[in-house]
């Protein structure tokens, strides 16, 4: 079959969809929209209008309860997604809406790193620049931040605030907690044996490591340890400003290790951005998780 065929089979199937269209419209709608004298050609003009008549009110009335039914079905919904007094409410939304964008950061950033976008040469200069300017008293800084920040300095203190929360009954807020730091830890592992990215090389190095470097381990256990202890602390207070303050507290300890780790050499910034966007969306996976669970068993109980 030549070009031509093919063309003139498509043109005629397309105006043929269109005829029958709008013949079907035509027939459903009962002639509504033409002349009275159009119609004198049918023997029984008056059954048909009445017929088509009935049959045009009965589809608009359908239609009209069908956009009517939808439009409050959708109103409670969203309403449901934006009450504070919810359990599944505002809340809810918000997490979910950070678990859609940190995820979504997080492969942009990871595609980046894959196809050497230009981003991977902002990590170089921006190392770079960052080793030529390091000092002593500086360097100490970062280095007990780093090492506080280790997997054994996460685990102790992680466990240190479980206990806290045991003991203040708060058991749901514990399995948050470990399923955050413990989970986020072997799925940051994972991840870096899926990029298998180098870390920077300097000839005076000021840490000497042997992982992979994509995404930062360090960054992304300060962001779920303290983005746990945020969503707590803002959970449990009243006041506005608290929630500020929780907010800012975290945020900068979790920029503090981000850039302690890219001074010392051990990451790029894209590392650390990666690992911050892998961080929030573990965490809103935990919160939604045991929430989740909190909330059938509580269902349950009543």
């Amino acid at each position: 079959m030549g070009d031509s065929e093919s063309w003139q089979i498509a043109a005629f199937c397309a105006i043929a969809r269109f005829a029958c269209s709008v013949l079907l419209r035509f027939v459903i709608l009962g002639f509504r929209s033409a002349p009275p004298q159009a119609l004198c050609f049918h023997p029984f003009r008056g059954l048909w209008k009445a017929c088509s008549r009935f049959l045009f009110e009965c589809s608009k009335k359908n239609h009209y309860q069908k956009v009517q039914y939808r439009s409050n079905s959708f109103t409670k919904f969203i309403k449901a997604r934006l009450s504070s007094k919810r359990s599944s409410g505002l809340s809810l939304t918000l997490v979910l809406l950070m678990l859609i964008v940190a995820a979504w950061v997080f492969g942009a950033i990871a595609e980046d790193v894959v196809t050497q976008d230009p981003l991977t040469i902002v990590d170089a200069r921006f190392s770079a620049w960052l080793h030529g300017h390091t000092f002593s008293s500086l360097t100490r800084v970062m280095l007990l931040i780093t090492r506080i920040h280790s997997v054994l300095g996460v685990t102790v203190m992680t466990l240190a605030v479980s206990a806290y929360l045991w003991i203040k009954r708060l058991r749901f807020w514990v399995l948050k907690l470990l399923l955050a730091v413990f989970g986020g830890m072997l799925l940051n592992f994972l991840l870096k044996h899926v990029f298998v990215r180098q870390r920077p090389r300097f000839d005076d190095r000021l840490l000497t490591l042997n992982t992979y470097s994509f995404p930062s381990g360090h960054t992304m256990m300060a962001t779920v340890f303290y983005g746990t202890l945020c969503v707590l602390v803002a959970s449990r207070v009243r006041h506005w400003r608290w929630r500020v303050v929780a907010i800012a507290v975290a945020g900068f300890m979790i920029l503090l290790v981000g850039f302690s780790r890219i001074y010392l050499g051990a990451h790029y910034l894209s590392d650390v951005l990666a690992a911050m966007a892998e961080g929030l969306a573990w965490l809103a996976f935990s919160l939604v998780a045991v929430g989740e669970l909190q909330r059938r068993r509580t269902g349950k109980q009543e």
